[in-house]
């Protein structure tokens, strides 16, 4: 079945599967590695602290506004625009925060792909980010 434009709605028969494999096997890596978790060094050179944590980007760069987080993400790596821009001159500290909702969207996206249809508010948001912290201390 080919698609009639680009502008189907995300979820229909064309749309690719989201969040993509390469994506949740990178923020596995970096949950499991706890480079989330750890607090900034008052002494650690600032350059290694800012290349310690690995961008989420793999290389699927197209920003379509996606139903489930009620914008527009890269299909990648589901990071917003400013998000993107800003990574390369950003903070351990604001990278980690970039990540932390980029762990939200997986959980938003997957949720609303399995079948809640609905963009996460409220108690549902602060139970995924509850849960991707969770994760982030293990």
């Amino acid at each position: 079945m080919a698609c009639a434009s680009s502008d189907q709605p995300l979820w229909g028969a064309c749309a690719p599967k989201l969040p993509a494999r390469a994506l949740l096997r990178l923020a596995e890596h970096v949950q499991r590695k706890g480079m989330l978790a750890k607090p900034l060094q008052a002494n650690s050179r600032s350059c290694t602290e800012q290349s310690s944590i690995p961008s989420p980007c793999i290389n699927v760069c197209t920003m379509q506004q996606i139903e489930a987080a009620q914008q527009e993400l890269c299909l990648g790596c589901l990071r917003t625009l400013p998000e993107i821009v800003e990574w390369g001159s950003a903070s351990r500290i604001r990278k980690q925060a970039i990540w932390s909702e980029v762990l939200v969207r997986i959980t938003t996206v997957q949720a609303w792909s399995d079948g809640a249809q609905q963009p996460m508010e409220g108690s549902a948001m602060q139970s995924a980010m509850a849960k991707a912290n969770a994760k982030e201390v293990k």
